[in-house]
């Protein structure tokens, strides 16, 4: 059997409020993969920041609190891109990627993603697939799988542009966790598009995205994600990104009152906000260190 231990080790952060009708399926695919890493000699984490938990998610946290790859930071507000920093920040690997509850990690992409950022990658993304389920009197049923795989561009001074106002990194990014202290923290202001808005970051640094070949994962659809249910919301965040980085705003209808929620001009972290330069980029390096979080753990 091929070991793959010198690869760099990896924390795979989850955020969890409200998740309990995706639990059983996410552990049900959670055990299997974490298990198969660690028996090829990858050291892997997984990192559980639930907020304000409920009794189904915490039956499932002390069930899993067993295992020694698991470590859990429990948040009291709900805010998923403060989560996912809280999460970051305490990590221990030297590689980063966000499992939603909602969505799989695939084994093979992954190992192939490692691979990469040993070979020097800051920033990997990759293909993916996208599940797409409808509600039918109570029970979700899954009615088409899509591969998004071609629609993926390789980083390079062609498609540069573009990676500064398209979301091309998709949603199972990894990351060096030093390209985080280059980047900045995500933004808690954001309900939806924390992640295009950092991914966006990244790549106004140059830093070394890598384009992935295999599938990393697959994304779930059905209509209750942060990014469901919001359409004018998720607009107006996309717009307060595009001023940030000097992109040509759309003009969408309606979404002005929305607008006046977010602030393009600061990116916020553990409740203050920070300016951003020039360039919409975060001014300060951030220390790796976990007395940045001033939330009650």
């Amino acid at each position: 059997m091929d070991t793959f231990n010198d690869l760099p080790k990896l924390s795979l952060v989850t955020a969890l409020y409200k998740s309990d009708r995706y639990l059983p399926g996410y552990f049900r695919h959670l055990y299997p993969f974490v298990n198969k890493l660690r028996s090829l000699g990858v050291d892997v984490e997984v990192v559980f920041v639930p907020q304000k938990p409920s009794d189904l998610e915490k039956k499932y946290l002390e069930q899993a609190s067993a295992n020694t790859w698991c470590r859990i930071y429990e948040g009291d507000t709900p805010s998923l891109y403060m989560a996912w920093n809280i999460g970051t920040l305490m990590a221990k690997g030297d590689v980063v990627g966000f499992w939603n509850a909602d969505d799989w990690r695939y084994i093979k992409g992954t190992l192939e993603a490692l691979s990469l950022f040993k070979q020097g990658a800051e920033l990997v993304y990759s293909p993916f697939r996208i599940r797409r389920y409808m509600n039918f009197f109570g029970q979700d049923i899954l009615v088409f799988i899509k591969e998004i795989n071609k629609q993926v561009p390789e980083f390079n001074n062609q498609t540069y542009p573009t990676f500064l106002y398209q979301m091309h990194c998709g949603p199972f990014f990894m990351f060096d966790k030093k390209l985080y202290a280059k980047v900045g923290p995500f933004d808690e202001q954001f309900k939806i598009v924390g992640d295009f808005d950092w991914c966006i970051r990244a790549a106004a640094i140059k830093a070394k995205l890598v384009r992935g070949r295999g599938l990393l994962g697959s994304f779930r659809v059905d209509g209750r994600g942060v990014s469901s249910g919001g359409r004018l919301k998720h607009m107006a965040e996309n717009n307060i990104v595009y001023i940030r980085h000097k992109q040509t705003c759309p003009k969408w209808s309606n979404t002005e009152n929305f607008m006046k929620l977010y602030d393009p001009g600061k990116i916020f972290f553990q409740g203050q906000g920070y300016e951003v330069d020039s360039e919409g980029l975060f001014k300060k390096h951030l220390p790796m260190d976990k007395e940045l979080i001033s939330h009650k753990l």
